[in-house]
């Protein structure tokens, strides 16, 4: 309906889980981006580029005056996460919704990223909804906690009641830290998957993503890849399964 095709994107933007699923392969991150404030009329495409441009700086993305140029397969799933969080923002919604905003985001750059969310936020006088199971993020970004469990409303206070003092014994089983019991098993002698001396790169071989990596992956065995956004952990991921 017209009337919802006005609220979408203008007052109200969301911000999705998988931003690999949500842009399109075939256009430029920057089109992409600027595309709902100028299809709104809050901005002229210089004006959208540059407030997409100043959005890269504040959410820590990597050559922010460039980078709208490449495709969403030359960046990393991080840096998509934070392009599409840049999306939301471009058009100065009066609501965005969060689902799960930074599930893609390493650790060392997640409390950044947040921050800046928040900050961005505050600026413009954006209301926001988190969607998320991880209260460790809403308690540096929220104001109010909602606790729900099977579609019914469990708790509803300040974040800092909810965290230190919740009264529900489901809220306080969420918010408690449980020591997770983990046998390593011993490998097996032949790898399942070995992978020897992977190279990848973008633009023609000019940005070198992996340099020379080798894995050997045992039956039974299960390999954690950790590393900074941008540190070619999910390009490693393509590369093995072609």
């Amino acid at each position: 309906p017209k009337g919802v095709r006005a609220l979408r994107g203008r007052e109200v933007c969301y911000v999705a889980q998988s931003a690999a699923a949500a842009f399109n392969p075939a256009h430029k991150l920057i089109d992409q981006v600027v595309e709902a404030a100028m299809l709104h009329g809050t901005a002229t495409r210089a004006e959208a580029e540059k407030r997409a441009v100043a959005l890269f700086k504040k959410l820590s993305l990597p050559n922010p005056e460039t980078i709208g140029e490449r495709y969403p397969h030359q960046v990393s799933g991080g840096q998509l996460q934070r392009v599409m969080t840049a999306m939301a923002l471009c058009s100065e919604p009066d609501l965005i919704v969060f689902d799960e905003p930074t599930t893609a985001l390493d650790v060392t750059t997640q409390i950044d990223v947040l921050a800046a969310i928040k900050d961005a936020i505050r600026d413009t006088h954006v209301a926001a909804l988190y969607i998320t199971h991880d209260l460790a993020v809403v308690a540096q970004v929220s104001d109010e906690i909602m606790v729900l469990r099977h579609g019914r409303l469990v708790e509803w206070g300040g974040t800092r009641q909810i965290i230190k003092e919740p009264r529900q014994e489901y809220t306080n089983a969420l918010v408690s830290v449980h020591e997770i019991e983990h046998k390593e098993q011993p490998p097996g002698t032949t790898p399942f998957l070995s992978v020897k001396n992977v190279t990848a790169a973008y633009g023609g071989g000019h940005v070198k993503v992996l340099k020379n990596v080798s894995v050997d992956i045992y039956p039974g065995q299960t390999l954690a890849v950790v590393g900074e956004s941008g540190s070619g952990k999910s390009t490693l991921a393509r590369a093995i399964t072609g």
